[in-house]
């Protein structure tokens, strides 16, 4: 299944994403054609990238598409999750950040009032691009009205005024339509100001987002990451499932 991605990065760019590429009994070329597809949803969709979640015995067919290593996609799978959610993206309103009473920090969806930040935040992490405020505000009316889309931003509300040091996104790939819960959660572009890394927001971030995408009926939860980062997510819970692949249009 390909599914396409909003983005605010790449100048609201979007990807699309081979939900799960399994080989089964197909031979290198039937996993060709798959991911031939892949690539024309993402053209359909003028998408700026198509990634793949590759098994060790795709990965070459893979390759043989023009898709490069990526890296790691991890997985953070639950041990009870409810098979019929009372809640959505959508109408969720908690957003638990396990950080103490004390804490000045609050995890929220993102708003329009947070462009600045958001992007100053993303810069961090890839390149943005231009990003008007129609655009912004575009992305997030989408977000803020979706069930399977949640922007968050993780404030720190002891400065004056407020800063947005932290932002991170869940998206929910559903089955079908008409599915009333999601096969899989991801957790995309997760970045915590560099000025205050090493404190564990970012730990405590991702471990937020793994509890929404499992409130809302997501039995696993997925990310990509870097080789060298894979320590730091086992620590958290996930273990390496598959190869991320990329393919740039």
């Amino acid at each position: 299944a390909a599914f396409v991605e909003p983005k605010l990065i790449h100048g609201c760019g979007k990807v699309a994403h081979a939900e799960r590429l399994d080989r089964g009994g197909r031979s290198d070329a039937q996993v060709g054609e798959l991911l031939a597809h892949a690539v024309d949803v993402a053209r359909a969709g003028s998408c700026y990238k198509v990634l793949v979640a590759a098994q060790d015995a795709e990965v070459a067919a893979c390759e043989a598409a023009g898709f490069k290593d990526k890296g790691l996609q991890m997985i953070h799978c639950a041990l009870s999750h409810p098979a019929r959610p009372e809640t959505t993206l959508s109408t969720l309103r908690m957003f638990p950040l396990p950080m103490g009473e004390d804490s000045p920090y609050i995890l929220r969806r993102i708003a329009e009032g947070d462009r600045v930040g958001a992007l100053k935040l993303l810069a961090q992490l890839t390149e943005v691009g231009e990003v008007a405020d129609d655009a912004f505000n575009s992305f997030v009316a989408l977000a803020r009205g979706s069930d399977s889309l949640l922007t968050c931003v993780l404030e720190d509300q002891a400065s004056s005024p407020p800063q947005v040091i932290g932002i991170a996104t869940l998206l929910l790939v559903y089955a079908g339509e008409g599915s009333r819960s999601p096969s899989r959660a991801h957790i995309e572009d997760v970045v915590i100001d560099a000025s205050l890394r090493g404190h564990g927001m970012g730990a405590r971030m991702i471990g937020s987002l793994v509890r929404i995408g499992m409130s809302v009926g997501a039995p696993s939860v997925v990310l990509e990451c870097s080789r060298h980062n894979e320590g730091f997510y086992i620590k958290q819970g996930f273990r390496r499932d598959r190869t991320s692949m990329a393919l740039y249009l």
